[in-house]
């Protein structure tokens, strides 16, 4: 038994000397914003949220976030970055240019730039320019613009003499003054003393 004593007083007196021996590999190991663990006694930090480990300085350093925008600048827009890829956001009047990742000036082709309707405002349904004329004015489609209606008067040219020519639904014809007749027939001075025409 008194082998058993020794053996006994020999492991515990072993093991408190042994332990003051074992180093914690942890000893010395800052993690700051994390907590230091070893297995198989080697190192490192669990870091914080917001953290993580940097092996050259063996701490727990800020987690730095690379915004996919910082290097996108889409002058008339905004940058937003869905799903870690940026894209612009133009601004009204701008569309995105990706051949230089910015936006530029929307440029609308006009059908009407290069028409002078004059006294008219141009249109252009489906792309096609017309005028559209203002009153006493016509579009003179080989001209591309507006011209000034012309009516012919049906009484220009037309002799009444004694008369005064009138046109109901553009035919010419002459109401005489009394003790006068319309003849039809006559070139000039249509209109006749009453007792000429037989």
């Amino acid at each position: 038994m008194k082998s058993y004593i020794r053996l006994v007083v020999f492991a515990i007196f072993s093991s408190a000397t042994l332990a003051s021996y074992i180093r914690d590999p942890c000893a010395g190991f800052d993690c700051g914003m994390g907590t230091c663990t070893a297995p198989a006694d080697f190192p490192y930090c669990i870091c914080d949220e917001g953290y993580t480990y940097n092996p050259d300085i063996r701490t727990c350093v800020r987690l730095i976030i690379h915004d996919p925008c910082d290097t996108i600048d889409c002058g008339k827009g905004r940058c937003t970055a869905p799903a870690d890829k940026p894209i612009c956001i133009c601004d009204p009047s701008y569309t995105y240019n990706p051949d230089i990742q910015t936006c530029v000036r929307l440029i609308i082709h006009d059908p009407c730039a290069t028409i002078d309707c004059g006294m008219g405002v141009c249109t252009a349904p489906a792309d096609k320019p017309i005028c559209i004329c203002d009153k006493g004015y016509v579009f003179v489609e080989k001209l591309q613009t507006c011209v000034r209606l012309v009516v012919q008067d049906p009484c220009s040219g037309f002799d009444c003499g004694n008369g005064t020519c009138v046109a109901p639904a553009d035919a010419p014809i002459c109401l005489c003054e009394p003790g006068f007749v319309f003849d039809p027939t006559r070139k000039v001075d249509k209109c006749v003393r009453s007792s000429r025409i037989q």
